[in-house]
């Protein structure tokens, strides 16, 4: 595999990612919101999302150096 191929492959995994953490997010902002959080509380459900906020914020920085590295 050549190192074009590689970088393609890594921008896609990483905007995957991030596409993925984007419903997470919501959908625990929506549990939040309803107060439905099946099997946690809500506190463990913030917990959740702050967590999922945070690894989204490295995904985009991940994203971010891949994209200035390919130009």
């Amino acid at each position: 595999m050549c190192t074009d191929q590689l970088n393609d492959r890594a921008h896609s995994k990483a905007f995957a990612k991030i596409t993925m953490l984007t419903f997470e997010i919501d959908h625990l902002k929506y549990e939040l919101k309803s107060g439905i959080t099946p099997g946690i509380s809500l506190e463990e459900t913030a917990e959740v999302l702050e967590c999922t906020k945070t690894e989204y914020a490295v995904w985009s920085h991940i994203l971010e150096l891949i994209e200035k590295q390919n130009n």
